[in-house]
């Protein structure tokens, strides 16, 4: 193992001891590069087919009502206005109480260790919190309740951007907890090494 992964390794072990305490983003201090470059591309896929409802119905009205002035984010904001951001952000929520409660098992590269899902309780926490928001805003849309709809839809425009960024960490503390840790290799590799030097 080269001297720079040796350096590296050490970071990542002096940021973990120091910030991977904080609920919810502690475990980032476990994710490599890789891990975060995963976790974007498939939450880019994902959001760019659940959120399909919303730009193809602006545009399409967009498309029919030529003759009007309001423009595509005029009509992409009334597909979203009326509390449909909280349907699409307890979509997103669900599976990250599977990603969190389903821990990896131990694997060929590292026997007897199993890795678990970093901040597991803090993000249950907020999961089921966001959901039953959700709901109440929702139950209360259906049935009647008057709603400022501005003050509607900064709600739920925020719920659906913390549902956006708790997916996103689920999914980059998945990445990482399905790799070999590097800190066991490291430790596996300098342990040969002393051992090869007596």
């Amino acid at each position: 193992m080269t001297n720079s992964s040796h350096r590296k390794i050490r970071i990542q072990r002096w940021l973990r001891d120091k910030f991977g305490w904080l609920p919810l983003f502690g475990g980032l201090t476990r994710c490599s590069g890789t891990d975060h470059f995963k976790a974007g591309k498939e939450l880019l896929i994902t959001l760019f087919f659940s959120t399909t409802t919303f730009w193809l119905a602006a545009l399409l009205i967009w498309l029919t009502k030529k003759g009007q002035v309001m423009s595509y984010w005029y009509h992409l904001r009334t597909t979203v206005e009326n509390g449909e951001l909280t349907i699409f952000a307890v979509s997103l929520l669900g599976p990250i109480l599977f990603l969190a409660l389903d821990d990896v098992p131990e694997n060929a590269d590292s026997p007897g260790r199993t890795k678990e899902f970093p901040g597991k309780i803090s993000h249950m926490f907020v999961v089921v919190v966001l959901c039953l928001l959700c709901g109440a805003l929702y139950a209360g849309i259906k049935v009647g309740t008057d709603f400022e709809q501005s003050a509607l839809f900064v709600t739920s425009f925020y719920i659906a951007v913390a549902a956006v960024t708790l997916r996103y960490l689920a999914t980059a503390y998945r990445k990482e907890t399905l790799r070999p840790d590097e800190d066991w290799k490291a430790d596996e590799e300098d342990f040969v090494e002393q051992f090869k030097k007596r």
